[in-house]
């Protein structure tokens, strides 16, 4: 009997030691997973060598020794793929795997031509695209970095991908950290396009504050991307020809975009979400002209959601979820005159604040938002330096107030009524609930004002409508987070007569991607397409076109904004 129970105890005690493993392994170009290996590889002492196969469904179990292994997947004809490390004790489901069939390349040096997704490209040094070449890269390719490498673009990138082929620049670890490999550098004359793309766990913490993707000079369209987890920013900005960075989505930074300093040149920040930010979401130097941030969702954020030095329009973006310290806030101004317009700032330390800078002077226009539910002041003004102007806004649950000093006089105190009838300082500044239908991001109808909103028909009237409305905030009544609809704006156009060429020039707020000229009989004559908006443009004209008179058209993402009459001497 003792004998009995000593067995027994043995075999108990063999049991715990085993960890009961599964999970599936599947193949990308077959449903059928048999003959798939799997390796249990010991790591720690008291690992024990293991191999299974799944069955033909990709499924597998076993009891495998407790310990730390290297889990490898093998089939031939396929990329083998490892999990490094893997502790197993007790029940454990490992991650779902698929091996792929594509070739492995390496790359390094100097790269022009065609990548193709039938090979996935591991990167084994730094990539360089000459001056005056182009690399063109197909949606669904994956380029994997396997070690702390850069691509530096004097010539041409084009990562053109599209909403079901990603293209993705990567790590090639199997267990990926924030800083595995460098980032993607724009250099010269390049007009470049990263489109669809999935960048990620790469750029070091860095002095220079470089991002994972760093445009120092030329033309550059970051359009439709995800761009994630770096200890760096995700987007920086020096001097380029023209930048656009657009309906992007951005998290896991230290900072989300920063645009760079004395830099003439059209940056367009617009549509884009940010989230899960350390330090700053949008951030926008000394000296940055004709740049613009609008319509984005800046949230999640440790210190500024949108911070600014310059005099640039900042108009339609939703900030929120900023930290409650005390030096936090939704938007900071440091310097420059902005235009701070149609924006919705809750759940923040301050809504707006003021940096006390008698150099940079910050000198902002506060117009037409939303300012609500922030621990502390709507506007704080840290010191001398004000505000020109507050109008139009409604503050409401700033638990601190509506500002702490320097607002312009009168802001504040219940004067008159505004056109809707509402109590208002002599700014038609209001101060009720906002009413939005819901300050849950995940709900459909987020930051929607009802149609009983006193934020309806509030705004500035001078500002451009949607579907017939001025509203206070970012979102007008029915939901559109937009610019509104396109107007007819004033663009000078000249020479004009014009002989071989003409200028089209746009004010600093108004971009456009298109000329058309048409003949009086509706024939297009001349188009020229940009890759990036712009708001001025030399159009070159035809030494061949007849003398006459031509329309011209200018417009924006499809939509005309303005429209004349051209004389071709």
């Amino acid at each position: 009997m003792k004998a009995f129970v000593i067995v027994l105890f043995l075999i108990i005690s063999q049991g715990i030691q085993a960890a009961d493993v599964s999970g599936n392994v599947f193949l990308d170009n077959n449903s059928n997973s048999e003959n798939i290996t799997i390796t249990f590889s010991p790591v720690s002492p008291g690992a024990v060598y293991a191999v299974i196969s799944p069955d033909i469904n990709g499924f597998y179990t076993s009891s495998i020794e407790n310990g730390v292994y290297d889990v490898i997947f093998e089939k031939a004809g396929y990329q083998t793929y490892e999990l490094m490390e893997v502790f197993l004790n007790g029940n454990i489901t490992l991650d779902d795997v698929t091996l792929s069939s594509a070739t492995v390349q390496e790359i390094s040096g100097e790269i022009s031509g065609l990548l193709t997704n039938t090979s996935i490209y591991k990167v084994v040094g730094n990539i360089f695209v000459p001056t005056g070449e182009t690399l063109t890269i197909e949606p669904g390719t994956e380029i994997k970095f396997d070690g702390y490498y850069t691509i530096y673009v004097d010539g041409t990138l084009i990562a053109d991908g599209n909403e079901t082929n990603y293209i993705r620049f990567t790590s090639n670890a199997n267990t990926p950290s924030n800083r595995d490999w460098g980032n993607i550098s724009f250099f010269g004359n390049t007009n470049s396009i990263l489109n669809y793309c999935i960048i990620e766990y790469g750029m070091e913490e860095n002095s220079e504050n470089n991002g994972l993707i760093t445009v120092y000079e030329g033309n550059v369209a970051i359009t439709n991307n995800i761009i994630r987890h770096s200890e760096e920013r995700g987007v920086r900005i020096y001097s380029p020809g023209a930048a656009l960075i657009k309906n992007n989505k951005l998290y896991d930074f230290r900072g989300g975009i920063t645009a760079g300093s004395d830099n003439p040149n059209s940056i367009i920040i617009e549509g884009n979400e940010i989230y899960n930010i350390a330090q700053i979401g949008i951030a926008v130097s000394v000296n940055v002209e004709n740049a613009v941030v609008r319509h984005n969702k800046v949230y999640d954020v440790g210190i500024y959601g949108i911070q600014n030095w310059s005099s640039i329009d900042i108009y339609r973006n939703i900030v929120f979820n900023v930290s409650a310290a005390g030096f936090s806030s939704g938007i900071i101004i440091a310097g420059g005159e902005p235009n701070i317009t149609n924006n919705t700032i809750f759940n923040t330390r301050h809504g707006i604040a003021i940096y006390d800078s008698d150099f940079f002077d910050p000198n902002p226009i506060i117009n037409s938002n939303i300012i609500a539910y922030n621990s502390g002041y709507g506007i704080h003004s840290e010191g001398v330096p004000q505000p020109q102007l507050v109008a139009y806004n409604l503050f409401y649950n700033n638990t601190m107030g509506i500002g702490n000093n320097n607002l312009p006089a009168g802001v504040g105190v219940i004067a008159t009524t505004n056109n809707n009838g509402v109590d208002s300082d002599v700014y038609y500044n209001i101060f009720s609930n906002p009413e939005l239908e819901s300050l849950d991001p995940t709900n459909p109808l987020f930051c929607y004002p009802t149609s009983t909103s006193d934020a309806v028909d509030a705004a500035d009237p001078s500002i451009p409508v949607v579907d017939g409305h001025a509203d206070i905030g970012a979102v007008e009544l029915g939901g559109v987070l937009g610019i509104g609809n396109q107007q007819l704006v004033s663009i000078a156009v000249f020479p004009n007569p014009a002989g071989h060429f003409v200028n089209f020039k746009a004010p600093t707020n108004v971009q456009f991607d298109q000329i058309d000229l048409i003949d009086l009989q509706g024939r297009s004559i001349l188009k020229q397409k940009l890759n990036i908006p712009v708001s001025n443009l030399q159009f070159p004209i035809s030494e061949n076109l007849a003398p006459g008179v031509y329309i011209y058209t200018v417009s924006n993402d499809g939509k005309i904004i303005t429209q004349g009459r051209l004389l071709k001497n």
